[in-house]
């Protein structure tokens, strides 16, 4: 014998602390636009390896590694063949 279902308002449970001021963040946070202040914010992996402060000069691959993770930056090109990008 199965127990029978229950509708998805019996399953609701009051949210717990915590997780009322996450979901009032995650509100906060998505409901207003970026400022320069968020501009500060960088991936871990950018931090990690991050890109070149100065031109690495005319090279077809730029590459940094550091430990497991590393970061390549390859100019594009059109479907002509001529290359775009970073140059």
């Amino acid at each position: 014998m199965t127990k029978p279902k229950q509708s998805e308002a019996d399953d609701l449970k009051p949210l717990s602390r915590t997780k009322a001021r996450l979901v009032d963040a995650s509100v906060l946070i998505y409901g207003e636009g970026a400022t320069k202040k968020d501009a500060a914010f960088i991936a871990r992996e950018l931090i990690q390896a991050t890109l070149p402060h100065k031109s690495p000069g005319n090279v077809p691959v730029w590459t940094r590694t550091n430990g497991n993770i590393s970061l390549i930056v390859q100019q594009g090109y059109d479907r002509t063949g001529k290359p775009y990008g970073y140059l």
